[in-house]
């Protein structure tokens, strides 16, 4: 991204205006604790002006920079100016030479970096010279000329101001910093004239790690853009003239993506194109598009419509991005709050912009924090904010379909007066409210494994916590504490800690809930395992060592001595009401497992812990939010979802080994490699959710590259024909149809390629392979609408109401009206039509795109929009073909593909290494075996052997075994299916192929 381009994403919106207002306020605040940068530069400028760095003053100047970097709040990791205090020790004149050019030569700053790097690994592949570093050298030499760096904030910047770059070399990333830096400052002193390259830094450095800052800065500027689709809504006209006035390029941009389109989305198409043509467009121009378009349905598509509406994603599509990260910024704070540790949050869920009502678009924003363990928010209490034009609403809000429904504890703030200690303060007062209606309230526990732990066998390998008493029986017969303690008192004459016991009782019998965590101690001063409660109290009289028992999930087993707290003595304790205790216990687990953020970006740019493979799929996830099911990731990459299983567990091991850490252990004592990486949880749909450890999300947030500004691998028409057995005119007739008619089925006999077929289909009108963009499914008898729409299936509480495959793809189509999605499926008619459409067969016809219909399970809206195409695969030969119904047929286009063996599909062969004469061999194979089958009055043209059958010899393998494979293994079954009352027909034909002459 070049130096105009960074200003642009810069200076847009105002944002950096209203990040800086709150940024000099916050510095009058007395939370503001910086000032010690500009004292310690002072100093550095000061001792290096005019220094002179040769041989002999080298080692004393890095090691004055080395003791000023302070320890905390420090400019850089002390790993790097310790590494470059070794390197002058053994190489003076070299990084003499080094700081000299660095500081003073003509060539571009990242060139410079990139030279003085080149030479410290060649001295020390392991060297740590990391871009911290050369900001702060710079900065030591003059500071208000450069600034020091950190990577976390180039990070957050980049994402603050939708800044998207390639992963660059250590130099570039500082250059680009440098030059954000300098545009800034160039911008913001016409206000503030005697600001320096120090007073940028510092103000990008408190505008992304100062919550105060980042929180205000994102209500101020969503409020902003609140207030102005609020005047667009009353004043249409406005609306349009944003719409004019947005640049030439992203205008051209948003026609390209409406070309073609059908309904709302030709009318946005024509006054696009009218802007772009004459510069301007009004409002009765746009009724005229409007008429003009509408006259060509029978139904009135305007219906649901106003001007508002329909122009509301042209003003919105290259804003959506940066709101949606705005709230993403006020989410985390929320999750991240002192006094909510502990909750467990759902991660990145719910934001909804200013199109969350069915992308007609509004005045309003929202966000929902909500805990883990409900269906989604709707269910749930949460941490609820709203901002409209009229302020910001925030607090304790209980989702439509939570029994509290209506009873919420919200505040309201005008835009003014909104501060963001208020605003903490405000949801900590409503936090014993939401811990009460959460299933997730979890306590905390330490139970005792016998005299020196000697029942700690049987928990760990029984996955169970237990205690004794046996001769009170089932301990649920009992009403409370002091009924226990009365038949204590009649079992046992020695009243020493019986009460203590009883409680003890009581307890694991009543007051332990599934979910809490269960600390197993040895003594006072040693914990062996941490467990979750995972079953209700139990009880079998016979069962030893002791009858009464809870099933647990281990989380961590490993045995570490306390250092400042003492366990109780007694055998069963809560020991919530002692967060010291309990926060010194988890730290020793934690401590152990967690590997900082430092160390994950150290351990990446390693080729031997992660190699290229892993570091795809890891990158992958992280586009994905973070987190996605082992199905989604697949999709994502096009593998299937079993290919990652190995990989992981083989990284793990590396970094295991590259760390020290030991592993964790599952609850059957196995160890637990995916953990290393990952955290996970079963979700609504009871899919495995795999989440990127924090830590470890951030180092890869740190070096990302969204593969959507990586360039895509080109699929063209050209490389369509190069692959299919095809010509370009039943190409072109495959892609007007389904342009035309948005749903296809290429239909055919066994072996034609219809799946190849229908995936290249759509990577060649994408233009590009984008897996993102195409969903594959397979009908069978048993699919059902709860599959592909949405039903009612059970969780953990029950049954829940759970989107289905189809739903989901039309959502992401939806929110992304510009892209085309091609919804491939395979075997059509296998399945109940009627049964897994449902309202669905009417929305998928032409004229019906874009229309909402209320879906009965949910009482939503819901659309299949324009840019959805659906390709269906059907073979001929398939027996129940006679079931597909007119209702389907009348709703898509029919394509037949037929056997192919052209010199195209001899190329091929030839290719792969099959000779000619067995090419020979094949065709008078095929021949003879498909003349038979289009002759049979039973069977005909659709039950022809296919090409695919015979395409690509695998590599080392000989060709006559290839042959003889397929003929014996897949041919002849296909044959016997055919034949199967006539089984001497099967019989003649293969002796007719193995005895007669084919050259």
């Amino acid at each position: 991204m070049n130096y105009e381009e960074l200003k642009e994403h810069l200076l847009k919106d105002q944002y950096i205006d209203i990040s800086f207002r709150r940024y000099i306020a916050f510095k009058e605040t007395d939370l503001y604790d910086e000032s010690y940068k500009i004292e310690i530069l002072f100093r550095l400028n000061r001792f290096l002006k005019g220094q002179d760095i040769n041989k002999l003053t080298v080692l004393d100047i890095v090691k004055k920079i080395q003791k000023e970097n302070p320890s905390t709040g420090s400019f850089v990791h002390w790993s790097n100016t310790a590494d470059l205090v070794k390197y002058a020790e053994a190489r003076p004149d070299q990084v003499a030479e080094l700081l000299n050019q660095l500081f003073q030569s003509s060539s571009t700053i990242a060139d410079r970096v990139e030279l003085f790097r080149e030479n410290g690994k060649a001295y020390n592949p392991s060297i740590s010279l990391g871009a911290p570093l050369f900001g702060y050298l710079f900065a030591a030499v003059d500071f208000t000329k450069y600034p020091i760096y950190k990577q976390e904030v180039f990070t957050d910047l980049k994402k603050a101001y939708g800044i998207e770059l390639k992963l660059g070399t250590v130099g570039n990333n500082y250059e680009t910093y440098l030059n954000m830096c300098e545009i800034s400052l160039q911008h913001l002193k016409t206000s503030y004239p005697d600001l320096t390259i120090l007073d940028i830094q510092d103000f990008f450095f408190c505008s992304t790690q100062y919550k105060q800052i980042v929180v205000e800065s994102a209500v101020e500027y969503l409020h902003a853009l609140a207030a102005e689709l609020s005047e667009f809504i009353k004043q249409p006209a406005l609306l349009l003239e944003a719409i004019t006035n947005l640049e030439p390029d992203t205008l051209r941009s948003l026609r390209e993506q409406y070309r073609n389109d059908e309904k709302i989305n030709l009318i946005k198409f024509k006054v696009l194109d009218k802007i772009i043509e004459s510069d301007s467009v009004s409002l009765a121009e746009m009724e005229d598009i409007k008429n003009q378009v509408k006259v060509k349905y029978e139904r009135n598509i305007l219906k649901s419509w106003n001007n508002f509406t329909i122009l509301f994603q042209l003003y919105y599509a290259n804003k959506k991005q940066k709101v949606q990260e705005e709230q993403r910024k006020i989410h985390e704070t929320i999750r991240e709050m002192e006094e909510f540790k502990g909750l467990n949050f759902v991660d990145g869920k719910v934001l909804k912009g200013f199109n969350w009502n069915q992308n007609f678009g509004c005045s309003e924003c929202w966000l929902a924090v909500y805990e883990k363990g409900h269906t989604s928010h709707r269910t749930a209490p949460q941490f609820f904010v709203s901002i409209d034009e009229n302020g910001v609403r925030y607090g304790l809000l209980y989702g439509d379909q939570h029994p509290n429904r209506g009873q919420d504890l919200t505040f309201e703030s005008e835009m003014e007066s909104f501060t963001y200690e208020g605003f903490h303060q405000k949801l900590v007062e409503v936090l014993e409210e939401f811990k009460e209606d959460n299933p997730t309230n979890i306590q905390y526990w330490t139970i005792g494994a016998g005299e020196n732990a000697k029942y700690w066998d049987d928990f760990f390998s029984s996955n169970v916590i237990s205690i004794g008493w046996r001769d009170l029986g089932n301990l649920k017969q009992y009403k409370d504490t002091d009924e226990i303690m009365n038949v204590f008192n009649g079992l046992y004459s020695d009243e020493t800690r019986r009460s203590n016991d009883a409680n003890a009782c009581n307890d694991f019998a009543n007051s332990m809930n599934i979910g809490d965590l269960v600390f197993v101690k040895k003594g006072t001063k040693q914990i062996l395992a941490i467990a979750e409660i995972t079953s209700d109290y139990h009880y079998e009289a016979s069962r030893q060592p002791h009858p009464n028992f809870r099933e647990v999930k281990w989380k961590a087993v490993h045995e570490y001595p306390l250092q400042k707290g003492t366990l109780p003595t007694k055998t069963l304790t809560n020991i919530t009401p002692y967060p010291d205790l309990v926060q010194e216990i988890l730290g020793l687990y934690e401590a152990d497992r967690e590997i900082s953020v430092e160390t994950w970006i150290e351990l990446l740019q390693n080729d031997a812990v992660f190699v290229e493979m892993d570091l795809v799929y890891l990158h992958k996830m992280y586009e994905l939010g973070g987190e996605a099911t082992a199905t989604q990731l697949a999709a994502a990459l096009g593998k299937h979802s079993s290919s990652f299983n190995t990989p992981i567990v083989q990284l793990a091991k590396r970094v295991l080994q590259a760390t020290g850490i030991a592993p964790i252990k599952r609850e059957d004592g196995t160890n637990c490699y995916w953990c290393v990486l990952f955290e996970g949880d079963y979700v609504e749909n009871q899919h495995f959710i795999w989440r990127l450890k924090p830590n470890l999300k951030e180092a890869i947030a740190a070096s990302h590259v969204d593969s959507s500004i990586v360039e895509l691998e080109s699929y063209t028409t050209e490389d369509f024909l190069k692959e299919v057995f095809i010509d370009k005119k039943q190409y072109d007739t495959i892609a007007s149809l389904l342009s035309y008619k948005k749903n296809i089925i290429l239909q055919g006999p066994p072996g034609v390629g219809k799946t190849f077929v229908s995936k290249r289909i759509a990577y060649s009108l994408m233009g590009v392979k984008d897996e993102n963009r195409v969903e594959m499914v397979q009908f069978h008898q048993n699919y059902a609408y709860e599959d592909f729409v949405m039903g009612f299936r059970p969780d953990e509480h029950g049954f829940s109401l759970q989107f289905g495959i189809f739903y989901d793809f039309c959502q992401r189509a939806l929110e992304n009206p510009e892209k085309d999605y091609y919804f491939i499926i395979d075997e059509i008619n296998r399945g109940n039509l009627s049964k897994i459409f449902g309202e669905l067969f009417m929305l998928i016809e032409r004229d019906k795109r874009d229309e909402f219909v209320t879906i009965g399970y949910s009482k939503d809206k819901f659309t299949v929009p324009s840019n959805v195409y659906l390709i269906g695969t059907m073979n001929t030969a398939d027996r129940s073909l006679a079931q597909l119904e007119v209702a389907l047929r009348r709703r898509f286009a029919f394509v037949t593909l037929e056997p192919t063996f052209n010199e195209k599909w001899k190329l091929t062969l030839k290719e792969s290494g099959v000779s000619d004469l067995m090419i020979a061999r094949i065709l008078f194979t095929v021949d003879k075996i498909n003349k038979e089958i289009v002759e049979d009055f039973q069977l005909g043209n659709g039950y022809a052997i296919g090409h695919s059958f015979f395409t690509l010899k695998p590599d080392n393998m000989d060709e006559n075994i290839w042959y003889e494979g397929i003929l014996t293994f897949e041919i002849n079954p296909l044959l016997e299916e055919y034949f199967f009352d006539r089984p001497e027909i099967v019989k003649s034909l293969i002796e007719g192929i193995k005895y007669g002459q084919f050259v």
